[in-house]
């Protein structure tokens, strides 16, 4: 209750076969939740069918809504995703469309400052760090403390 799932990354997600999966569900038993400025794309990078209501608003689809300044499809631009390489490259569309988050963190994975336009994702845009691909980048490691709840 009172959770927020703000400014992350959530690639390769469900299938190609079901164009209803993709986006992360949300209980509609928790309460107080806020869903926004995220980037979420399928296999492939491709867009997943939204609905017509956000996360907590009334008669929202805990597998097909939206978000009112989410990313809903297409290529993030990473360095070398491959290589896990996930530092954003200069005309990536996660860059200046994250919310301000500066009230509870200010750098980023790298401890990179992130300023007054907050990229999506781990690593804030830094100019001429992406010219090193495979330069030594912190690789991410799974979140603890979550629950996994599958949909038939």
């Amino acid at each position: 209750h009172g959770a927020q799932v703000l400014n992350n990354v959530f690639l390769d997600c469900g299938d190609l076969a079901r164009d209803n999966r993709g986006w992360y569900s949300v209980s509609k038993e928790i309460t107080n939740c806020v869903a926004d400025y995220n980037f979420v794309a399928k296999n492939g990078y491709g867009a997943v069918k939204q609905g017509t209501k956000a996360v907590g608003e009334d008669g929202y689809d805990t597998l097909k809504w939206f978000e009112y300044h989410g990313i809903n499809g297409g290529n993030p631009g990473f360095v070398d995703e491959g290589a896990l390489d996930l530092r954003l490259v200069p005309n990536s569309p996660l860059l200046g469309a994250g919310t301000n988050l500066s009230f509870l963190f200010g750098a980023d994975k790298q401890g990179a400052m992130r300023g007054s336009h907050w990229d999506i994702g781990a690593f804030q845009f830094q100019p001429g760090a992406t010219d090193r691909p495979g330069a030594e980048v912190p690789r991410p490691s799974a979140p603890g403390g979550l629950r996994l709840v599958l949909h038939p």
